[in-house]
């Protein structure tokens, strides 16, 4: 699951965001979450696979906006909410769990010196 925030330039209203939008559905087939604001001038959405950046930008851009940055992260949050994967059980150490680790903990740094 791949993050995609986008910095674009000459959004004024909601129309802007609602055209940059539906640039963004229509370029990545994938694309979930588009969220855009035209008061921050940014476009955030999350993707399966990592997206051409530059087919992107020229779509952007050939609406009459300017892509100033693109960000491309993978968030192992987003695959854990999204359900993609499942998020690892944290490990669970009891009295006696602790008491052996610290003993063969003990038993290897002797070894060693």
């Amino acid at each position: 699951m791949y993050k995609i925030d986008i910095e674009i330039d000459g959004m004024m209203c909601g129309m802007c965001e609602a055209h940059v939008a539906d640039v963004i559905r229509k370029t990545v087939n994938d694309a979930r979450k588009v969220a855009v604001s035209h008061t921050k001038g940014t476009a955030v959405f999350l993707t399966e696979e990592k997206p051409d950046e530059d087919k992107i930008k020229d779509a952007i851009d050939a609406t009459g906006y300017t892509v100033m940055s693109m960000k491309c992260d993978i968030s192992m949050d987003m695959c854990y909410s999204q359900k993609v994967i499942k998020k690892p059980e944290p490990l669970r150490f009891g009295l006696f769990s602790f008491m052996i680790f610290t003993r063969l903990n003990e038993k290897s740094e002797s070894s060693v010196s």
